[in-house]
């Protein structure tokens, strides 16, 4: 019988997989489970090496498993827990009244619908006569009046602000944007009309950390200048260096919807042809340096990387593509699972908070099925022509990668691209022109008439392929919509989807009927969770900047009570709703509300048997009901046939407190 080995002997994929599960552990559970759980993983492992008797080391490969499991609890405890403690501690003054801030801009000004927002790092706090020494990031908002033109990395701004703390949202289905800040350690947001420039000085290292920014922002402006079309100049600072501003709505929807949105953050595929289009002409002019050609090609990616933001796929690309090149000087033998694991760890070691991040996520995964099928694919068709062994490669590359992240898609994005993955034929070898043609752009500044034919010769490429793009998006079942995951489902997938691989791996029965008994699992729980949720109705507060909106659900209709509805709710909660209670357009209804709701009762019927009414309690009458609720944002929606029942109105936010804002009840 041949010898079997527990999680190989793959020394990177064993240190990721266990500093991992410690970054999950301290993560997610309370600080009695981070030291029980890695034993009883201990445990766990030497009786699964016992009982199917696998060989090498037992005690030995476990305790260094277990060892591993407690350094990433140890350096998520450094990294996240304790900068979160601090950051709340030292701003919890400045949430409580208005102070006067000083704060240094690390990033250009972002220009958003009616406002500027200011990325930066407050450093002093002037409060009741005393200074505080502060080191916190936050978010500025300030009025589409005041110019930003003249601000700067590094500049000093003065300002005076009540500090927001970013708040959970009521549903589960809404997005995180306060935990989504605090991975980032942003603990707080502020407006301010009131704003003043202290200073602009900067030292010289000061000026040097800033550069890559500069180089950044220049490209941007050259970008701005050559390529005339809006959306093509938008979608260019995204391909080429990441830069992401207010691209069309529809057109970001278009890419979504058909898995090219990739495209749209520089990754892997941005670094491959990078690394391709140096290789390629050092090559001609240095074909037999190969130390050389090594040096240039990542000093040239490196900065490349400093320019983009180093955000994790870039972190990925640019470690990957430097280690593989590594292998080749030296006389180990190559391992691409040792390569991909290795560049992972090195990257949570720097922020352990990259490990939630959708990007660092995706990423791997696709390059993981990439790895583990993309050899044994290729056998499945063998032609003695080229194009149609390229065509083959291609789209085994894009089916398996697809396959492997549909899972997280599902999860965080609700949908999943089928035609329009296709798309990914005519607009990758776009994208490598694209890439082509705007490096050329901003590496050629010395003829006017050139950037000019160039800038031409981007837009038309990026015009044609949004025109792509946007067929593709329009085609029937293009993409699935409505679809959901519960965090457990994603869960229970993944396992399954691993004892698939393990079973493509070692063919061996126990894993065929792992895989199966875990897609059972996942099919009663899906079934169960279907049926429950279908059988409730429940009351809904839709975040609405302008109006006052809620919803009803019953089963699988949607009640939807608003005058108008911002783009910002429809994208982030209205369409996570319905995907999540699997509610189509043609199931949900719009009923206007009036502006003037004093003695008013609203009739309405979603279930025929209550006929119930309610009287709202909103900002458009808040003038007479002030003395029940101090918010003026606030309100209830109250069991009521007018003003007669104003005591029990009262009643009932004495009871529930402010907590009745969430509606999140059941309708009576």
């Amino acid at each position: 019988m041949p010898k079997r080995f527990l999680l190989t002997k793959l020394l990177f994929f064993k240190t990721f997989l266990g500093f991992s599960l410690g970054i999950v552990i301290s993560d997610q559970l309370s600080v009695w489970a981070w030291f029980v759980l890695p034993v009883l993983i201990f445990i766990s492992y030497i009786f699964i090496a016992k009982r199917f008797k696998i060989s090498r080391s037992k005690i030995g490969e476990a305790s260094f498993f277990l060892i591993i499991i407690f350094a990433g609890i140890g350096f998520h405890y450094w990294n996240w827990h304790l900068p979160q403690q601090k950051a709340l501690l030292e701003l919890s003054r400045c949430f409580q009244s208005e102070t006067e801030l000083l704060m240094v801009i690390k990033e250009k000004p972002i220009a958003k619908s009616k406002s500027w927002k200011i990325e930066g790092t407050i450093v002093q706090a002037h409060r009741d006569g005393h200074t505080i020494q502060l080191s916190q990031k936050l978010i500025l908002y300030i009025p589409k009046s005041i110019p930003t033109d003249s601000f700067g990395y590094g500049d000093v701004l003065g300002f005076r602000s009540r500090l927001q703390q970013p708040t959970k949202p009521n549903y589960d289905f809404e997005f995180d944007y306060a935990n989504w800040l605090a991975r980032k350690h942003i603990f707080a947001t502020a407006y301010t009309q009131d704003l003043v420039r202290v200073s602009s000085k900067l030292s010289i290292l000061q000026q040097a950390l800033y550069l890559p920014k500069r180089i950044r922002d220049f490209y941007e402006d050259k970008i701005d200048q050559y390529v005339k079309d809006s959306n093509s100049h938008d979608i260019a600072k995204s391909i080429l260096i990441g830069v992401r501003t207010e691209i069309d709505q529809e057109l970001m929807n278009a890419y979504s919807d058909t898995g090219t949105i990739h495209i749209l953050s520089v990754s892997g595929l941005h670094f491959a042809i990078l690394i391709g289009i140096i290789g390629y002409f050092l090559g001609i002019i240095i074909p037999k340096k190969p130390r050389t050609l090594f040096f240039i090609k990542h000093s040239v990616s490196f900065l490349y990387a400093l320019v983009t933001g180093f955000s994790p796929p870039v972190f990925r690309s640019f470690l990957m593509f430097l280690l593989l090149d590594v292998q080749k000087f030296s006389r180990v033998s190559p391992s691409s699972l040792n390569v991909l694991f290795l560049s992972a760890w090195m990257i949570l070691l720097f922020d352990t908070n990259l490990l939630f991040d959708i990007g660092f996520q995706l990423s791997y995964i696709a390059i993981l099925g990439l790895i583990i099928w993309q050899n044994s694919s290729s056998w499945l068709l063998t032609s003695k022509y080229w194009i149609i062994n390229k065509i083959w490669e291609a789209t085994t590359a894009l089916l398996i990668a697809s396959a492997f992240t549909a899972p997280v898609v599902i999860y965080y994005f609700h949908q999943l691209p089928i035609l329009g993955l296709f798309s990914n034929y005519i607009v990758i070898p776009l994208t490598t022109l694209i890439m082509g043609c705007g490096f050329a752009l901003m590496i050629c500044p010395w003829s006017e008439s050139l950037m000019e034919v160039l800038g031409f010769v981007l837009s038309w490429l990026l015009e044609f392929q949004n025109a792509i793009i946007i067929w593709f998006a329009h085609l029937p079942f293009a993409v699935l919509d409505y679809l959901w995951l519960h965090f457990w489902e994603l869960v229970i997938l993944l396992i399954a989807f691993i004892g698939f691989n393990f079973f493509f791996i070692f063919r061996s029965k126990i894993e065929l009927r792992f895989f199966l008994i875990t897609c059972l699992i996942f099919l009663i729980f899906s079934i169960f969770r279907s049926r429950f949720q279908f059988q409730t109705s429940e009351w809904y507060l839709i975040p609405n900047s302008k109006h006052l909106a809620f919803a009803y659900r019953e089963h699988k209709k949607l009640i939807v009570f608003a005058d108008s509805l911002d783009e910002r709710s429809r994208l982030f909660f209205i369409k996570p709703l319905q995907s999540k209670e699997q509610i189509r357009d043609s199931d949900m209804q719009i009923v206007p509300l009036y502006s003037r709701l004093t003695n008013r009762s609203m009739k309405f019927s979603p279930n025929i048997e209550n006929q119930p009414q309610y009287l709202i309690l909103a900002r458009e009458n808040r003038i007479q009901w002030k003395t029940i609720i101090p918010s003026r944002d606030s309100f209830v929606l109250s069991p009521s046939l007018g003003s007669y029942y104003l005591e029990a109105a009262a009643d009932s936010i004495q009871i529930h407190h402010k907590k009745i804002v969430s509606l999140n009840k059941k309708a009576p």
